[in-house]
């Protein structure tokens, strides 16, 4: 990620993002840029290839018949599997310590979670991409 936004500063990241938004790019295009980037990202980390839709599209088959929350508890396991990964302090991985460790965010709003989820994601992306 580019030194500019290390501080992961909204303003600058969002000047930054501008063509993104509409009339730029419509929800659905953004989706696909989504798709392009990470696909690309996953070819240059692994050398697995899953750029061409009807790849993904095979390879991502069997979450097809998973509910929303079924992907939504897939994600945050997955979130959960990053932490350990990182070796991050976590004490009590149980269902119930989670829940414990995590419940004081459940005090800030719905928008206010998903703004500092933005935040956490930019500044992950930074240490996971140092210069």
């Amino acid at each position: 990620m580019p030194e500019d936004f290390k501080n992961c500063d909204p303003n600058e990241l969002l000047i930054a993002a501008r063509c993104f938004l509409a009339p730029c790019t419509s929800p659905a295009q953004r989706e696909a840029i989504k798709f392009y980037l990470n696909s690309q990202a996953l070819l240059a980390l692994a050398g697995t290839d899953l750029t061409d839709p009807a790849t993904l599209q095979i390879a991502a088959s069997g979450y097809n018949r998973m509910s929303p929350e079924e992907l939504s508890a897939i994600s945050l396991y997955l979130s959960l599997q990053s932490a350990i990964e990182e070796n991050a302090a976590l004490p009590d991985m149980t269902i119930n310590g989670l829940k414990t460790a995590s419940r004081c965010f459940l005090c800030m709003p719905r928008q206010r979670r998903q703004q500092a989820l933005m935040l956490l994601r930019c500044r992950l992306s930074y240490e996971t991409y140092p210069d």
